[in-house]
């Protein structure tokens, strides 16, 4: 049978947990495999819209293609490096960019030096009309794909009923992104990326000198 339900209304509450501010640096030796894992995570606020989220999006996958090129196949610094971010409404207003990859320790300092080039490149200068069209066909194809899938669906109602939007609008994405010119990406990049407001987290082996 099913629990009987006691007719209240859930809500949630803020518990004002906020990233810290300015620049965190933290490495921590553990371990015996010879390779680091290296994760940065850049913070602040946001203005909470679906051309908002869109752009940051389309923004994360053209670093994403542009590190791999740079740090993997260039360098050979990395197996793989992962890009991903996201803007959230409540209980503020705020986003999370993050930056993750593995590489042999002695790298560590090189690799994020060369990150931290092609985020500066990005915000300078913006994205390449190449690599923002490569990044709209690899959002066409996601959008193909995942709208056929319930659990897309269930995920995307789920938050618009959160968000208070109407359901409708998860269709406009697509359009959305069509869209977007360079000069919208490299905003994007502008305000995710403040090298004055980030986290970078290193884990060494211990035979890097940790106890």
């Amino acid at each position: 049978g099913s629990l009987p339900s006691l007719k209240r209304g859930e809500t949630w509450r803020d518990l004002g947990i906020v990233p810290p501010a300015g620049v965190v640096k933290k490495v921590v030796h553990r371990g015996i495999a010879p390779k680091a894992s290296v994760y940065l995570a850049f913070t602040g606020p946001y203005e909470w819209s679906r051309e908002n989220q869109c752009a940051m999006n389309l923004m994360t996958e053209v670093l994403q293609t542009k590190l791999r090129e740079v740090i993997r196949e260039e360098k050979s610094g990395t197996y793989g490096v992962s890009v991903w971010g996201n803007g959230d409404k409540y209980p503020r207003e705020k986003y999370q960019m993050s930056i993750s990859f593995g590489c042999d320790p002695a790298r560590v300092d090189e690799l994020v030096a060369a990150i931290f080039s092609q985020i500066d490149t990005l915000k300078m200068n913006g994205p390449g009309d190449d690599y923002v069209q490569r990044a709209k066909e690899t959002k066409k194809r996601y959008f193909e794909e995942k709208m056929k899938e319930n659990a897309f669906w269930a995920g995307n109602l789920r938050e618009a009923y959160f968000l208070g939007e109407n359901p409708d609008d998860i269709l406009k994405n697509p359009g959305i992104f069509e869209s977007m010119s360079p000069q919208r990406i490299q905003e994007a990049a502008r305000k995710c990326f403040d090298t004055n407001n980030y986290m970078q987290f290193v884990l060494m082996p211990e035979s890097e000198g940790g106890k």
